[in-house]
């Protein structure tokens, strides 16, 4: 089985494509495709990360689970081990983690399941999967910094005082601005 490429012709679970029929728009870029032992999927697309899984391991015994976050919208991505197992874990303001940080001790006091198989942010895995995803990670780490790098406007000028008092003195040379505006846009340019 193969476990990570760049299309979803790797992905082996007729299930799991089905599912992503329902996420994946025809516009839709696909970056990287990682799949778990289960068949279950993790795409990378231009502008989000789908995380889809079925079954009775999923919660969700005759159907799937189908969970999408844009770039902008993780705060991290989390890997957490066990001996042989790991799971890939999305933070985001509406997933946090889990309160004590192990998926792996089952249900909570409030009998809500802390499973990573069924928490809608996480992807289990094995813990070689995880090492052999490790560029794919890092590539997804890369998307989500970029996405949330705010862009800056390019109808704000760039220019520093040294440029604006350029600018200033060229237009009391010309002319344009008396001796006192000069001064003043000068004082105000040097915060005197």
């Amino acid at each position: 089985m193969e476990t990570h490429g760049r299309s979803l012709d790797i992905l082996e679970k007729k299930r799991t494509v089905d599912l992503l029929n329902q996420a994946l728009g025809a516009d839709d870029e696909v970056r990287f495709v990682l799949q778990n032992g289960n068949g279950w999927a993790v795409v990378a697309l231009a502008d989000r990360v789908v995380i889809a899984r079925f079954g009775m391991a999923a919660g969700s015994t005759f159907g799937g689970r189908l969970s999408q976050f844009r770039y902008e919208d993780i705060l991290n991505v989390n890997q957490n081990t066990a001996l042989v197992s790991a799971v890939i874990e999305l933070h985001t303001p509406a997933h946090q983690g889990n309160a004590v940080g192990d998926f792996w001790s089952g249900f909570g006091s409030s009998g809500t399941s802390k499973s990573p198989f069924e928490a809608d942010n996480a992807f289990p895995c094995s813990k070689a999967n995880l090492k052999e995803w490790g560029p794919y990670l890092e590539e997804l780490s890369g998307y989500i910094r970029q996405a949330r790098t705010p862009a800056r406007s390019s109808s704000v000028p760039n220019d520093g005082i040294g440029d604006q008092l350029t600018k200033v003195a060229d237009l009391h040379t010309q002319g344009l601005l008396s001796d006192d505006e000069f001064r003043a846009a000068k004082a105000k340019l040097l915060g005197s």
